[in-house]
């Protein structure tokens, strides 16, 4: 299992068009990109399509997070990936967890925005 700071370094190499880490990050993540796929898009169906039809769509979807300041990328690969709490997240960042809802939240707004959605 990758690091949370391989994760964040082979998105930021995928966002800047590496073939060669987007292979990388597929290889050892495809399992857990499900449950963060459909989380951020919501939808079963679009999620089956992204991960099945991968490269461009995922791609994308990984551009968009690269696009995320690097805490926010963390921020958001912990929680969706990881599958760390609220709580958690909010001592890993020194912040209330309030804030961290709020991070969050714009993250994902973020990233449905870069999308189209």
């Amino acid at each position: 299992m990758l690091t949370p700071a391989e994760l964040v370094w082979l998105i930021a190499a995928v966002a800047k068009g590496d073939e060669a880490a987007f292979e990388r990050l597929y290889a050892a993540t495809r399992a857990k990109l499900y449950g963060v796929v459909l989380r951020i898009l919501r939808r079963q169906d679009l999620a089956e399509e992204v991960i099945q039809e991968m490269t461009e769509e995922l791609r994308r979807l990984l551009e968009c997070v690269g696009r995320l300041e690097p805490d926010r990328q963390k921020l958001v690969l912990l929680a969706y990936y990881n599958g760390w709490s609220r709580d958690q997240l909010a001592q890993k960042f020194e912040a209330p967890v309030n804030t961290v809802k709020t991070w969050l939240r714009r993250s994902m707004l973020d990233i449905r925005e870069c999308l189209g959605l």
